[in-house]
């Protein structure tokens, strides 16, 4: 099942089974190879003792031109609930920067703004295919 996925995902990842549990609960996407990436990421992060911040390429989100930009934005926001979520159940693991926090919720509502500016406009998406 998905506890057994994820951890597979973590198998390198020197966390307590506590730590590992905690995670297997997470909002991460399976069938998403970036959320996965994301999870692992965050996970090493924990593991060194460090903030959880905001991934670089969630920043300053734009309107998607075609349905690959708007995956990404949606990876994007997945990436950001996975952060949001983590820092909220590791806090007493690594210290919580209310502002980093706030941040990413800002980030967050972006991005799901824009994702459904370019829903709405759905029939000027080109299609890559």
């Amino acid at each position: 099942g998905r506890m057994h996925v994820v951890a597979e995902i973590l198998q390198n990842v020197c966390l307590s089974l506590q730590d590992k549990y905690t995670l297997s609960l997470c909002p991460v996407v399976l069938q998403s190879q970036r959320s996965v990436e994301a999870l692992k990421r965050y996970a090493v992060t924990l593991e060194q003792g460090e903030y959880l911040r905001v991934a670089r390429h969630c920043l300053d989100p734009e309107v998607p031109q075609d349905f690959d930009e708007l995956a990404l934005l949606c990876d994007n926001v997945n990436e950001l609930d996975l952060l949001l979520w983590m820092q909220l159940r590791f806090r007493s693991k690594v210290p919580l920067d209310e502002q980093e926090r706030e941040w990413a919720r800002e980030i967050r509502d972006e991005t799901t703004q824009r994702i459904n500016e370019a829903l709405q406009e759905v029939d000027e998406l080109g299609l890559n295919h």
